[in-house]
Order: structure tokens, then C-alpha cells, then sequence
């Protein structure tokens, strides 16, 4: 089957544009620490990382776990499950979100000169979009940091009203957005949920990046084009 040429390309953020220990481990880190003291056992902070896929001893994280690729919603129903001293802050999807907004988007550090990659993409005629499981509100604030809001058709979260990743939702709205069919799109991603997502909405081409925590064995069978970071984006599309 000949496929039909990408025309637009829909990115994962963490892990893919931007590096996903240096800008999100210190938010975890915070918030959980903040958590912790909301249970009134410092030493929760630890538990609550674990739990939810990251280990601070050793510095690792599971590849496909909620701190990886899940919501804030889904970090803070686990984190609330770990402790019953937590079960009375129904609120604490929106506390950690608070933190996560604070210190992530206000530290993000690009993979890439994006501004640059981004401008050669879209004067290729290629449309850019974003699609995160962060927030809205925490995407939408790291791309004007990083510069390249003007370049972007749509940035979408998974509080955008088109469900959370691996759903097709959010292609569905970049296809929206542009007039694009799912055929004409590339996404791209550090995730599994991401190359998921390609498969579930069709699209043309789903780009695994080997610069988040996702080992390359992780996306065999998944992806069809697998590169180190977005560096490399413009030799497969």
C-alpha cells in the first residue's frame, strides 16, 4: 500500500521536545515532598515516587508508568491510595497540578533549538500540533517558554475535552484543527501511549524518540520509524 504523504506532525512534549529528567524530576520530587507533608510522614515522599514509577535511590524510571505517561488526575488518585492519611484531600489532583505547573513548565529544557526545527517543518508546509497528557494549562505555558507557541495549529492536554492518551481524541482534534486526514499525520513520541495513540487514530506514520526513558526494545512491534531524539526528525519524514 502507498501511503500518502505526512503532511502534519502531532508531538508528544515530555521526553520528546523537551528532557524529560532534567524538567519533570524536579517537580516530582517537590510534589511529593508537599504530599508527603500533607500526611504528615515525611518519609511518604519516597513511597509516593515508587508507587508511581519512579525510584529517587536509583534515579530510574519505569517506562511505562503514570509519572512517564499518565495524567495528574491519575498521579493523584494513586498517590491518595498509597495513604489513607491522604483520603481527605479530594482536592489534591489540584495541588499537585499547582506544583507541576510551577516548576515544570517553568524549566523546561529542549531536546533541540526547536524554534529552528520547527521552522524549517513549517516552512515545508508541514502542520505542527502537540498533544500531552500533562495539562493544557502546563503545555500550553512550556511552549511560550520554549518559543514555539506561533508555530503550533493545536496544543491539547488530557483536560482538553478529547480524552487522554493512547485514545485517538486528541488526533482527532489536530485533524480538526487542520483539515489533515489521520493518514497525512506523523506523530511522534517517547511513550508507548504515544505510538498507541498513532495506531488507534490511523495515522500515517508513528515516530518513536529514544530521548525519554523508553528503552528502544519497548516500541519494536509498535512504532515505524524509531529515532534517537527529534534532532533527527527530518531524515524519516
Amino acid at each position: 500500500m502507498i501511503r500518502p504523504p505526512i503532511r502534519g506532525v502531532l508531538f508528544d512534549k515530555d521526553g520528546t521536545l523537551i528532557d524529560f529528567h532534567a524538567t519533570w524530576t524536579p517537580a516530582y520530587l517537590v510534589a511529593a515532598e508537599v504530599v508527603a507533608g500533607l500526611a504528615g510522614e515525611p518519609e511518604l515522599a519516597a513511597t509516593l515516587l515508587r508507587a508511581t514509577g519512579y525510584d529517587p535511590h536509583t534515579d530510574r524510571y519505569d517506562s511505562v508508568s503514570a509519572l512517564t505517561s499518565g495524567t495528574t488526575e491519575q498521579i493523584a488518585r494513586m498517590w491518595r491510595e498509597t495513604s489513607p492519611k491522604l483520603a481527605p484531600y479530594d482536592d489534591l489532583a489540584q495541588r499537585v497540578e499547582a506544583i507541576f505547573h510551577r516548576v515544570a513548565s517553568d524549566n523546561p529544557v529542549p531536546i533541540t533549538d526547536l524554534a529552528a526545527l520547527f521552522g524549517r517543518l513549517t516552512q515545508r508546509g508541514l502542520r505542527l500540533g502537540l498533544a500531552t497528557n500533562d495539562s493544557e494549562a502546563t503545555a500550553r505555558a512550556s511552549v511560550a517558554n520554549l518559543g514555539i507557541a506561533p508555530f503550533l495549529d493545536l496544543v491539547v492536554g488530557y483536560d482538553s475535552g478529547h480524552g487522554a492518551k493512547p485514545a485517538p481524541g486528541m488526533m482527532e482534534a489536530f485533524c480538526r484543527a487542520t483539515g489533515l486526514a489521520p493518514g497525512e499525520i506523523a506523530v511522534v513520541g517517547d511513550s508507548p501511549v504515544d505510538l498507541q495513540l498513532a495506531r488507534n487514530a490511523r495515522a500515517g506514520l508513528g515516530i518513536a524518540v529514544l530521548s525519554g526513558v523508553t528503552p528502544r526494545a519497548d516500541f519494536e512491534g509498535l512504532a515505524d520509524r524509531i529515532i534517537a531524539s527529534i534532532a533527527e526528525l527530518e531524515t524519516v519524514i
